[in-house]
């Protein structure tokens, strides 16, 4: 298929990416920010809490995704729809629990509306803020500032370079507590027991063997091979006279 050729779509691809990665590239000389990372990573670990994340819109997308990746290395953590939790859904917050609050402005008002039954509940609470000056870094125990300077968006509003940059921080910190708790492969794989690495790092031939294989005699007929295949689930019947194996039959040995 031919495709047509519009130059500025790849001066418009590069400026994004380069704006994006430039962001997280500028967290890496700034000791500030890389301070109240460790800082909540610290936090986190040292009272071995659970992670109770909250967000709205893009950030929130941003925060669901953190509660995924925390949850699936080693910190137990899960997402909650500010809205739904000013309206019952505090209740599935578990005992000693740490709230982590995502806002570009820091102003956004279903979390503003959290800080107070937060606190009510005895929940500390962490925020990943664009500006250290706002609502939620002032009533936050912790906070971290992205420090982001403009969206890669042209008109500087959609959430583009913030929501990249919180991710990448709070990649960084579910990274960092996953070494910090000795996390290893094996653990990983009994969380991902469908995935193709969750297979090859825990599943064991004991786990799937059986000792129900179907088994026809060499005076079978064909029918009879294909009957025995198809009942058996297993997609070949051993051949047997009496307790002397003498071959095996394939549902592809059929097909070809």
């Amino acid at each position: 298929m031919q495709v047509k050729k519009y130059p500025k779509i790849i001066q418009i691809l590069k400026k994004v990416l380069l704006e994006e990665s430039s962001a997280i590239a500028d967290i890496l000389s700034n000791k500030h920010i890389l301070t109240q990372i460790e800082n909540v990573v610290m936090f986190i670990y040292e009272k071995d809490y659970k992670v109770v994340c909250f967000g709205v819109g893009k950030s929130g997308h941003i925060a669901r995704k953190f509660a995924a990746t925390l949850s699936s290395v080693g910190t137990k953590a899960i997402f909650i729809h500010p809205t739904e939790a000013l309206h019952g859904d505090l209740g599935m917050i578990p005992e000693n629990s740490v709230a982590i609050l995502f806002s570009k402005s820091g102003e956004t008002m279903d979390l503003k509306q959290l800080l107070i039954p937060l606190r009510q509940l005895d929940v500390p609470i962490i925020s990943i803020v664009n500006n250290a000056n706002s609502t939620l870094a002032e009533k936050s125990d912790l906070f971290i500032e992205m420090n982001v300077q403009k969206e890669a968006c042209p008109y500087d509003l959609a959430p583009t370079t913030s929501t990249t940059v919180a991710l990448a921080i709070s990649d960084a910190i579910a990274i960092a507590l996953m070494e910090l708790k000795n996390f290893s492969d094996k653990d990983f794989g009994r969380l991902h027991p469908a995935g193709s690495l969750g297979k090859r790092l825990f599943l064991q031939v004991r786990d799937i063997f059986t000792t129900k294989i179907p088994k026809v005699s060499p005076n079978s007929y064909l029918y009879k091979v294909v009957e025995t295949m198809t009942q058996g689930r297993l997609g070949f019947t051993l051949v047997m006279d009496n307790d002397k194996l003498l071959g095996i039959i394939t549902d592809g040995d059929i097909r070809r």
